[in-house]
């Protein structure tokens, strides 16, 4: 489990969380479905694109432009 805290764009703490496999060779693309709607990216791809490439800067500044309502989590926040 992952967790980066970041201020959302209306002014609030948040911590946005998320899980990764360490044990397998390859991320199954569930996860990585998880990963993006954490992320708010729009695809799969993007998210793996985020966790390779993106520093902790630029993973910070990109969740920092969304509310806190779209920062909470999936399950709480309702459909994607």
């Amino acid at each position: 489990m992952y967790a980066l805290s970041v201020t959302s764009s209306d002014g609030h703490p948040m911590t946005v969380t998320w899980q990764i496999d360490t044990h397998l060779k390859e991320c199954r693309r569930y996860v990585l479905r998880e990963i993006s709607h954490q992320f708010r990216v729009d695809s799969p791809e993007d998210a793996l694109e985020a966790l390779l490439t993106w520093t902790k800067d630029q993973l910070i500044a990109h969740l920092s432009a969304f509310t806190r309502s779209e920062l909470m989590p999936p399950s709480t926040r309702g459909p994607h």
